[in-house]
């Protein structure tokens, strides 16, 4: 696949991750895993919703067969806050643990990463917003995804939410990559079909991004475009009949995490950037303010990438013969719109509240927090161009 961005084939290009584990019943390993990496006693950063749910079962049976004596850490339900972090780290530091574990969607992989991290450095996660501020390696540690989704599990980063003034802050350092990372397919049967369907269009607008981004590069493309393909091809049964698709997970599972490897590796674009507002001033769900946003930013963007949107079409099962390469680009739009219809989350801005008089307050917003987001997409995004787009979004 030739790269559409101006690269030499004297460029070097790196791709940064953790070791990875994946397929059906890999959660089997996480006790070997552990052991390989010298863990006695443990603590898991896990929702109390999956405890209930008996998803971790099958983990903590495995740590104990080693000998590993585990502890559970069950209040990172939503996305993890400055409190909740700061009184799980401060629980890790008293009782002197030897390794962490995240197990769940992005808030307790997110909790985990930042919480091994601090275990053996001072201060409070506020301390450490900001890029690479986190001074000493943490305690070693393991994320398990449950969502099929984020794609937490193999990212250096983590957001928190300050609750002194309700922003969402970044946490960025290489530190935050675990050892090793487990993806089990089968964790995420269980995953009710909305939260399939806003994890799926999140790990989709991930691979969409990194694809597109002026930041690609030829291995980055290669994973976006493959992650692509998997993830739109089974969206719709994950979400249809994901209690019992386990090829459909498998493959969505697999997107999430090969599309994030690659986002990590060359960035995203403008839609992650304009759904801050979105989860700050409204508390939307991530992945619904991607879902509202995804098919207005891509029409926007066309013009700038049209051969990338043509293979994006193509990959999503579009049939472009005999179209131009500018016909076959703008199917990627009337794609994402049905897409977003069979899984049941089309929508625009006034049904969740929204106000046309809050949208250039929302484009200052974005400026001001996720302008890498924007000068990143393929066509650069004016304050005014981005109105214009929430506006078509209303």
């Amino acid at each position: 696949m030739k790269s559409e961005n101006k690269i030499t084939i004297f460029d070097i290009h790196r791709l940064r991750m953790p070791r990875l584990i994946i397929g059906n019943g890999s959660i089997e390993e996480i006790g070997k895993e552990a052991k390989k990496l010298n863990a006695g006693r443990t603590i898991i950063i896990t929702d109390g919703a999956l405890v209930k749910l008996g998803l971790l079962d099958k983990a903590t049976l495995a740590l104990e067969k080693e000998g590993i004596q585990v502890d559970l850490f069950e209040e990172v339900a939503y996305e993890p806050t400055v409190g909740i972090v700061d009184k799980a780290t401060g629980i890790v530091r008293e009782n002197h643990y030897d390794m962490v574990i995240g197990f769940g969607g992005g808030s307790p992989l997110d909790a985990a990463k930042v919480i091994a991290c601090l275990a053996n450095n001072e201060g409070s996660v506020r301390d450490y917003v900001g890029k690479d501020k986190i001074n000493k390696r943490g305690l070693p540690f393991i994320l398990v995804p449950t969502t099929g989704g984020t794609g937490a599990e193999v990212s250096p980063n983590t957001i928190v939410t300050d609750e002194e003034d309700g922003n969402k802050k970044l946490v960025a350092d290489e530190k935050l990559f675990p050892e090793v990372t487990i993806v089990d397919p089968l964790l995420t049967l269980p995953v009710p079909p909305k939260l399939t369907a806003y994890t799926g269009i999140d790990a989709l607008t991930h691979a969409m991004g990194c694809y597109l981004t002026r930041k690609a590069n030829p291995l980055t493309e290669a994973l976006a475009m493959q992650a692509i393909e998997w993830i739109s091809d089974n969206l719709r049964r994950a979400v249809s009949n994901g209690k019992k698709d386990k090829e459909a997970r498998y493959y969505m599972a697999l997107g999430a995490t090969i599309g994030m490897i690659a986002r990590v590796n060359s960035g995203g674009g403008a839609v992650h950037g304009m759904s801050y507002p979105l989860g700050t001033t409204h508390h939307l769900p991530h992945g619904q303010s991607i879902a509202l946003l995804l098919p207005h930013v891509m029409e926007f963007s066309i013009t700038a990438a049209i051969p990338k949107f043509a293979r994006i079409a193509r990959a999503m099962g579009e049939k472009t013969e005999g179209l131009s390469e500018e016909e076959a680009a703008h199917k990627t739009v009337g794609a994402i719109k049905a897409l977003l219809k069979d899984i049941g989350i089309f929508q625009g801005l006034r049904e969740v509240g929204v106000k046309k008089e809050e949208l250039p307050e929302f484009a200052d917003i974005v400026y001001e927090f996720s302008y890498r987001h924007i000068e990143a997409n393929p066509r650069f995004l004016t304050k005014e161009d981005i109105v214009k787009v929430y506006e078509n979004t209303w």
